[in-house]
């Protein structure tokens, strides 16, 4: 009993901003974004300190607020010539856009879902142009529609390079997932896609797609996208938060395809069938199969079970 007291009152002396775990949690997801410039301390402590504990309206008000003030400098900054600083601004507004919409969707037809989703999806669009040809938007071919992705580059020598594919989980969104990979990624010299699956911002708020379990459904077009293209040389996905169940293992005919996962979650069993889109309630549990040794990615798979390689 007494370790456990010991643990609860560290854990709560570790939490910032906020008393409730719920919005400290989301604080402190978006704070990191500081480090690649999506964020910045004093804007998020002040705006931190204007919203009532536990209260979504109070959390949408006060980060739409800072957002829209943010977006509003970028918007004269560009206007002006100050294109680095208008850059900046608009990768703010779009975290902060996005954090405001965070907790509206209890309410699923609230109209604040979409306008939000939408401001930070432009912000993040306009700072991508501005970045360059190096932060390049990309649709990916998925069903008869289009995922929405960003490709970004080392540099644009065309030179061939790995290349990292990433997405999110539950809660994520494409314009995030910069902060969370992409930049590491990019600095330490690989190419990186980056995109929003079923149940994941655009395609579940514009599109209506939902989750569904055997992902590789998802992933397999993902990984061709990169592979058609002559700048990469070898290729690697990577997935966070719920995408670590369901991200399976890829082969591809240009590079082998490995999936990076958390520890104690292993890579999927191929579905023999296409199935349905499903709803997240999915019984994703019985395609789990044990995590193979890092060494040799394919142990514990059975050759019947692993993915058909991607040919192009």
């Amino acid at each position: 009993m007494k370790a456990s007291a010991a643990k609860y009152k560290l854990e709560g002396k570790m939490k910032v901003a906020f008393k409730d775990d719920s919005f400290a949690f989301e604080f402190v997801r978006n704070l990191g974004f500081t480090y690649y410039g999506g964020a910045d301390l004093g804007e998020m402590m002040a705006t931190a300190g204007k919203i009532k504990e536990g209260d979504f309206e109070s959390w949408f008000t006060e980060w739409d607020k800072v957002g829209r003030r943010v977006l509003s400098r970028a918007d004269a900054g560009l206007a002006a010539g100050h294109l680095e600083s208008a850059r900046e601004g608009y990768l703010r507004a779009s975290t902060y856009f996005r954090t405001a919409e965070f907790y509206l969707h209890g309410n699923p037809a609230d109209p604040r879902i979409l306008s939000e989703s939408r401001a930070s999806q432009k912000a993040y669009a306009e700072a991508a142009r501005l970045a360059g040809p190096t932060w390049e938007p990309v649709q990916i071919p998925y069903e008869g529609t289009t995922l929405p992705g960003y490709f970004y580059k080392v540099d644009n020598s065309g030179k061939p390079r790995p290349t990292l594919i990433f997405h999110g989980g539950f809660d994520s969104s494409v314009e995030e997932l910069f902060f969370f990979g992409g930049a590491a990624a990019v600095r330490r010299g690989y190419n990186c896609l980056t995109f929003d699956g079923p149940g994941q911002g655009a395609p579940m708020r514009e599109q209506k797609l939902l989750f569904r379990y055997d992902w590789e459904a998802v992933e397999t077009p993902a990984v061709r996208f990169p592979c058609k293209l002559p700048t990469i040389t070898g290729a690697c996905a990577a997935s966070a938060s719920s995408k670590s169940c369901t991200s399976p293992s890829t082969s591809t005919s240009k590079s082998t395809f490995w999936r990076l996962s958390t520890p104690n979650l292993g890579p999927f069993r191929q579905p023999r069938k296409r199935t349905p889109n499903l709803p997240w309630k999915a019984p994703v549990n019985r395609f789990r199969l044990p995590l193979a040794p890092a060494s040799n990615p394919s142990a514990g798979i059975s050759a019947a079970s692993r993915p058909e390689p991607i040919t192009h």
